[in-house]
């Protein structure tokens, strides 16, 4: 976390790491920016700096306070006060991802300090599904798309068309979306603004399959695809037409193939113009249970089962190669987790928060049996929600910045 005291050997080697390639990593912080946030303390009985930091306190309180509002109802809050209280509230600071005084000033009896900062949103989801506030750190995030296409038109998804007039969505992904966010998923939708990427990229990746797995992740956030095809088959002059419906799921945070299911149903023709429409999403009625059903089996991490917050500490990060070697193992496939962020980094200690299902003890295992150019990894102590690892130089290798 950032303070607005004089700088220490921390901020200045930060500083001279910041002038160098960046790492592999991609690092997209979970926090809501929340502008400017007022605290006050009474003056009586304290110094100026005691009332001065005691109004600093009062306002990480007043944020972290309404950030659990925003995702707790009230009469949750009610009913867990106490809880509340001793787990999130009494330290406030930890949720804080950085701040800076804009304005300070004695007022009567009292202190007044103006702040811009901004609440560390992740982590405060973290230690409340920790707590059994919530059922998982967020809301798990589905890029859906599902390519339509009822003849003689073309096919169609809510992905076509440009960012500024979004299509509207498909018969299959109307159901889907419905389904999804009845059980607690966040969907993606194509509203203008986002990027864009082809329907027919994501549903035919070819070669570049993990080059769209990546952009959907980086440029949506997303931590699961849904992608399918729909379609209306028959024959001129037949009496029944058939309604084809495939749709497969994969893990964004590792690539993971999860499933591929498919549903036809026959269909009589009648004169109802809307008749191949009903019947596409008669198709995608049928299939949805069997797909949440499959989610909530396979992603436990996504479908509201056991996910966690691991904070991994490496102690004696001797040198940038080292870090850099630490982000870019992070980045890449790990069984079991989601998500790798870069919580503090400072000279000879490097901090993450890996979210998933990953117990921490098979996680330990398997960043220490990882080769790293220079260096290697040893266990110093794992523990239910924490894991604690120290950086060794190999022989020959200079273990200096």
């Amino acid at each position: 976390m950032k303070r607005t005291s004089g700088p220490t050997l921390a901020a200045i080697l930060l500083a001279a790491w910041a002038l160098m390639p960046r790492p592999a990593l991609a690092q997209k912080p979970s926090f809501d920016p929340a502008g400017t946030i007022e605290g006050r303390a009474s003056l009586e009985g304290k110094t100026s700096g005691q009332a001065r930091a005691q109004a600093i306190e009062q306002a990480f309180r007043t944020q972290v306070m309404a950030g659990v509002a925003a995702r707790l109802p009230e009469k949750v809050r009610i009913e867990k006060e106490k809880q509340l209280e001793d787990e999130i509230y009494s330290h406030a600071e930890d949720f804080i991802l950085r701040y800076q005084i804009e304005d300070e000033q004695t007022q009567g009896t009292e202190y007044v300090v103006s702040l811009d900062l901004a609440l560390d949103q992740g982590m405060l989801d973290a230690a409340l599904a920790k707590g059994g506030f919530l059922r998982s750190p967020h809301p798990p995030k589905v890029f859906l798309l599902i390519l339509e296409q009822r003849p003689p038109s073309p096919a169609q998804s809510w992905w076509s068309g440009s960012s500024e007039n979004p299509a509207p969505p498909s018969a299959s992904e109307q159901v889907f979306r419905q389904e999804l966010v009845a059980r607690g998923y966040q969907v993606i939708e194509p509203s203008p603004g986002l990027p864009r990427v082809a329907p027919e990229r994501v549903t035919n990746p070819g070669d570049e399959r993990d080059q769209i797995l990546r952009q959907l992740q980086s440029d949506y956030d997303a931590d699961l695809l849904l992608v399918g095809k729909a379609r209306i088959l028959g024959q001129p002059g037949g009496t029944k037409n058939q309604a084809e419906l495939t749709l497969a799921g994969v893990d964004l945070a590792t690539g993971e193939s999860l499933f591929r299911l498919e549903r036809t149903l026959a269909v009589e023709k009648t004169r109802d113009e809307n008749f191949e429409l009903k019947a596409l999403t008669a198709a995608a009625q049928a299939l949805a249970p069997e797909v949440l059903k499959r989610l909530s089996q396979q992603v436990p991490a996504l479908g509201g089962g056991k996910v966690q917050a691991i904070q991994l500490t490496v102690l004696n990060v001797f040198s940038y190669p080292v870090y850099q070697a630490l982000s870019e193992r992070l980045e890449h496939p790990i069984p079991g987790v989601r998500k790798a962020e870069l919580r503090s980094l400072s000279p000879g200690r490097a901090i993450f928060l890996v979210q998933g299902s990953a117990e921490p003890g098979a996680l330990a295992r398997a960043l220490t049996a990882e080769f790293y150019p220079g260096f290697r990894l040893e266990e110093v102590e794992v523990s239910g929600d924490s894991i604690r690892l120290t950086a060794s130089a190999l022989p020959g290798t200079s273990p200096s910045p």
